[in-house]
């Protein structure tokens, strides 16, 4: 159980790593390829995909410790943060396959990053 939740403690830089990347990509196209290429959509998909892994971690660390009405009311506030950042990584998974959506993209990129940020 503690591999778990280190492992759900140290997946958290993955994703803000990925997101930092994917949004830079995405803003600076000179730097890398322009909006729309196959790498940017990898980079979101790679940001996406650690969201949803950290997701299951923390999802299995709060259902092994035991669904208390104490571990329910600390850990609520936490999980429902992280749900919007789950909501708004994958509505900008979307946007990245369109080629008209790249400052929507930012922006869902932004607000996840953001709401990471502080849910940690």
């Amino acid at each position: 159980m503690q591999t778990i939740m280190v492992i759900h403690s140290l997946l958290i830089w993955l994703v803000l790593a990925s997101g930092a990347g994917a949004a830079i990509a995405i803003a600076f196209p000179s730097l890398h390829y322009s909006f729309g290429t196959r790498m940017n959509r990898i980079m979101v998909l790679i940001f996406v995909a650690s969201i949803d892994l950290q997701a299951l971690l923390g999802l299995i660390v709060f259902l092994r410790n035991g669904a208390s009405i104490r571990a329910f009311a600390d850990t609520l506030p936490h999980a429902a943060v992280m749900f919007f950042v789950l909501i708004s990584a994958h509505v900008a998974s979307r946007w990245s396959k369109t080629n008209g959506r790249k400052y929507h993209t930012l922006v869902a990129l932004a607000i996840a990053m953001g709401l990471v940020v502080q849910g940690i």
